[in-house]
């Protein structure tokens, strides 16, 4: 079946879209998911595809795979791609444990590891690789 919601998660609105997606234990799996998250206070939003996704019934949990997308700040965009994405609404923290490319009109950063808390800061790890253009 598809799957189209939408939420308000830790102030952060949220909007959920899959080709399919099945329920089990709590737990719904699903396949091609378009997810666009917004935080209307800090004029921050985000647009993600992912190949497949699992998150808990509760929202407490998301995990993606295959993920590419575009983060809005201020009126600059960021290019993302991970293998994998963990979000984890107790802490506000999306964890790339399997690595992270970011990359805008001047940089290209990443890492084989990475991390991005509440307010943006961005921690990477294990072999970090960063090129960018002096203007």
């Amino acid at each position: 079946e598809r799957l189209d919601f939408a939420r308000v998660i830790q102030e952060k609105e949220w909007h959920i879209k899959a080709l399919d997606a099945e329920s089990e234990s709590g737990m719904i799996r699903a396949r091609s998911l378009d997810i666009e998250v917004t935080e209307p206070t800090e004029k921050r939003s985000g647009q993600m595809v992912a190949r497949s996704g699992e998150f808990s019934q509760d929202t407490s949990k998301l995990w993606l795979k295959e993920i590419s997308g575009t983060i809005f700040l201020d009126g600059k965009s960021i290019d993302i791609a991970a293998p994998r994405a963990d979000y984890d609404v107790s802490s506000d923290v999306w964890y790339f444990s399997e690595g992270l490319a970011m990359s805008d009109d001047r940089a290209f950063v990443s890492g084989r590891s990475a991390k991005i808390d509440a307010s943006g800061v961005l921690t990477m790890g294990k072999g970090v690789l960063a090129h960018w253009i002096v203007k």
